[in-house]
């Protein structure tokens, strides 16, 4: 068993750190989730509570630029449409990315899952995505058709682009 540090939100709403022994990340999260909490964040006590008070803060990250997001939705859009996992997709793309930003949130968004966090939680424990995107991830996760989800959020942010050069 090994000592976790989670950072967690009350049902009231309240944030609060709490230590919690565990076989795993992954058990720590489905433990404390059961007790009715938010899970944002489970780390190895040996790295530190800094590492969990940051997690997810958009203060340490840049934000990812409007055409970048859109090729990477594109991307992971048909790498699921083709069968791929997606933890396969998201590594996949990190490597082949041009942007040191997004490899960045990628990797981030990677060790997430691979510590039990689901897509829309990694994502959304990035800090800077919008709303409707981890929404629609998480309409996608729980539909099952998280491929069909992206091609229509890669549809709505093509007309967003657009409309954003028109008024330019």
């Amino acid at each position: 068993m090994a000592e976790f540090i989670c950072r967690l939100g009350t049902p009231s709403g309240e944030v609060l750190t709490r230590i919690v022994e565990a076989a795993g990340a992954g058990d720590a999260r489905t433990r404390l989730e059961g007790e009715g909490f938010r899970v944002f964040a489970v780390s190895n006590v040996e790295k530190g509570l800094s590492a969990v008070l940051s997690a997810g803060g958009a203060s340490r990250k840049k934000r990812v630029k409007a055409g970048d997001f859109l090729l990477f939705n594109q991307q992971l859009s048909a790498l699921l449409r083709a069968g791929i996992p997606v933890l396969q997709s998201i590594n996949l793309l990190k490597n082949r990315s041009g942007s040191s930003t997004l490899r960045n949130v990628l990797a981030d968004i990677e060790e997430k899952i691979k510590s039990g966090f689901s897509l829309s939680e990694a994502f959304e424990a990035q800090g800077i995505f919008p709303k409707i995107y981890t929404a629609s991830i998480l309409a996608g996760e729980k539909s099952g058709a998280l491929d069909e989800v992206l091609a229509r959020y890669v549809d709505f942010l093509k007309r967003n682009v657009g409309i954003s050069r028109k008024l330019r």
